[in-house]
């Protein structure tokens, strides 16, 4: 990262305390904390699913194991179609 933004409380801490927060349009407090909510799963690595080639190991291939897209590129560090972070190292090899 360049910038540099302070002091930063975890996910699950801002979350607790949107929670906590009495406002009166409780439909934006909704939909903050589901955004809070999605960026805090996003940001948790996933293990890639490998699917065995079926004629032979040049064939075989990995996908998000959130949303199921190919993502044969073990340089990617994200999926390019759901956004979540893909955690190689647990990937079988």
């Amino acid at each position: 990262m360049s910038k540099s933004y302070g002091l930063m409380d975890s996910f699950d801490n801002c979350i607790k305390w949107v929670e906590e927060l009495e406002v009166k349009d409780p439909d934006y407090k909704d939909r903050v904390l589901a955004r809070l909510r999605y960026e805090c799963d996003q940001s948790k690595p996933v293990k890639p699913k490998f699917r065995k080639g079926k004629y032979g190991k040049q064939y075989d291939t990995y996908s998000c194991g959130n949303c199921g897209f190919g993502v044969n590129e073990p340089n990617w560090k994200f999926c390019p179609n759901c956004g979540f972070a893909i955690n190689w190292r647990e990937a079988e090899k």
